[in-house]
């Protein structure tokens, strides 16, 4: 059943108002009026009855259930239809009240109220004929009366019409409305799901739009940026408490995670410290740009992993092996000493039934010479971050080859073949520094090459001095090539095999060729052996 209005309880007042309250005034009008001209006729019969049953009609409309409504605008009809048979020939216009209750019988209840409608605009009209038995006598007067059961016809269809099309347009309202409510539903549930998964990472994590303006940050980033004194709500995101990894140097604005990802560059995980002095927390920060479905930039999202435990524990550990090495290094450059003195001194001392002694002597001193470059390795790799260079011109070829001197018998020993290729190149550099890098790499391409294989030593200078080291070796796995710089890292052939070494010879060749502005690449594969090459800037002496 199709309504204009809501008849139940809540909306019966405004039905009363569109649909009954019409009846009433009009009726109410034409009262007065017949008691002004013609007071004999309110009190018929038909008069009073009619009026009697608009007014019950009246009542009905506030008591009677949904159901039953089709009988207030019945009743109307039906005392329409006894007040005209009483003023049908003073006042034939009264019939036109009865097009309200026609119009709420068709737009309220269907085919059901378009036929009562009919049959009331018949009994409006045709009531008076047969009760005055006063038919029409020609063609006009027929076509009179027949007038009000035709319009009540249209208007009926029109307004059960209308009241479908009004009920279609609600009932797409309804279900846009509702579909508006399950996607803000839906968004407040993404809303709330994102907010707990950002607060229950680990990391601090921020997301701004492309004009600067906080999406969504957990509090972690929250506090992290007010440590480092932002406001992340702000217009403003300049860090005034950013220091570089050395704690020394601050960080420009524009070299900042956030200002140079909204800017348009992405940043690669770096360490910052952030804080006032003293009280510093150590982020390893990135900063990416973020793009929609589209390919269009949405925005930029901050990520930062609070490692101070992480960076101190490695500094306490720097710290304590820098001590160690200087503590053991102090009694051995002793050892060293009257041990090249004693084995200097004792061959022409002793006969040689005592030649047993001065070979135990020269043992001692090999051992003890490899102990101090342990100990030389760790005090390098505990200061690698932070070297100091001891510049000076040297001649580079001869310093490659007296290192290469060093391995020729060991190489031998081992039955591989080692290759040099050197051009004549000269240089400004650290010797010592220089000296143990070219000592690693050949160190480690020899004690990692099988019998039978080779060694190969390459010198050159062409826009850059370039030294490389390739072996026909055991070679790296893809995950042993990616942690093959890291300090203390061992390959499982090497502890396998029981290769003599502390893990720090690629970290510490990496921090000496970076210190000297250069840089260092390693390829690699299994069975098929290593190429390590360091370029190194072309300086004046």
């Amino acid at each position: 059943m199709t309504r204009l209005l809501d008849p139940g309880p809540t909306g019966r007042a405004p039905w009363f108002v569109l649909w009954q309250l019409p009846v009433v005034a009009l009726t109410l009008l034409l009262a007065l009026a017949l008691a002004l001209a013609e007071p004999a006729m309110l009190g018929t019969p038909s008069m009073l009855l009619g009026l009697a049953l608009i007014a019950l009609a009246s009542v009905v409309a506030f008591q009677a259930p949904a159901r039953g409504l089709i009988a207030v605008p019945l009743a109307d009809i039906l005392a329409i239809g006894l007040i005209r048979s009483e003023t049908y020939t003073e006042l034939p216009a009264v019939s036109a009240i009865a097009m309200v209750p026609i119009l709420c019988l068709g737009s309220n209840f269907g085919g059901a109220g378009i036929l009562s409608a009919v049959v009331g605009a018949v009994f409006v009209n045709g009531y008076s004929y047969f009760r005055h038995t006063d038919l029409p006598d020609d063609g006009i007067a027929w076509i009179g009366a027949a007038s009000l059961p035709v319009a009540a016809v249209a208007v009926a269809l029109i307004a059960y019409a209308g009241a479908r099309a009004l009920r279609a347009q609600q009932g797409e309202i309804v279900s846009k409305s509702a579909e508006l409510g399950a996607s803000l539903l839906e968004a407040e549930f993404r809303r709330d799901m994102t907010r707990t998964i950002l607060e229950s990472l680990d990391v601090a994590v921020a997301f701004f739009s492309t004009e600067g303006r906080l999406v969504a940050a957990n509090h972690r980033a929250i506090d992290l940026a007010t440590k480092g004194g932002v406001d992340v709500r702000g217009a403003v995101h300049a860090a005034t408490l950013f220091w570089r990894a050395d704690r020394i140097a601050t960080v420009p604005v524009a070299q900042q995670p956030l200002p140079a990802a909204l800017g348009g560059v992405d940043l690669a995980p770096e360490l910052f410290w952030i804080g006032e002095p003293g009280d510093q927390v150590a982020a390893m920060m990135s900063a990416r740009q973020v793009y929609g479905a589209d390919g269009d930039r949405i925005g930029v999202v901050v990520v930062a992993d609070d490692v101070t435990e992480l960076v101190e524990s490695v500094l306490v550990r720097d710290q304590f092996l820098a001590t160690l090495s200087h503590e053991l290094r102090n009694p051995l450059v002793s050892v060293v000493g009257y041990l090249d003195v004693l084995t200097q001194e004792i061959p022409g001392r002793v006969s040689d039934s005592e030649d047993e002694m001065v070979a135990m002597l020269r043992t001692a001193r090999t051992s003890a010479r490899t102990l101090t470059e342990r100990i030389d390795h760790l005090l390098v790799a505990s200061a690698q971050d932070r070297l100091t260079l001891d510049l000076d011109r040297i001649d580079l070829t001869a310093l490659v080859a007296s290192v290469a001197d060093r391995y020729t018998s060991l190489a031998g020993a081992r039955g591989v073949t080692l290759v040099r290729e050197l051009e004549q190149v000269s240089t400004t550099a650290d010797a010592h520094k220089i000296g143990l890098l070219v000592d690693n790499l050949i160190s480690n391409a020899v004690k990692h090459t099988a019998a039978g294989g080779e060694v190969t030593l390459r010198l050159g200078v062409r826009s850059l001095i370039e030294l490389v080291v390739a072996d026909t070796g055991t070679g790296l796995e893809r995950h042993e090539r990616q942690r093959a710089f890291d300090r203390f890292y061992r390959t499982e052939a090497a502890r396998r095999d029981v290769v003599q070494g502390l893990g720090l010879g690629l970290s510490i060749c990496k921090a000496v060729v970076e210190a000297h502005g250069g840089e260092i690449s390693l390829k690699s594969s299994p069975s098929r052996g290593t190429t390590v090459t360091v370029l190194l800037p072309r300086r004046a002496g």
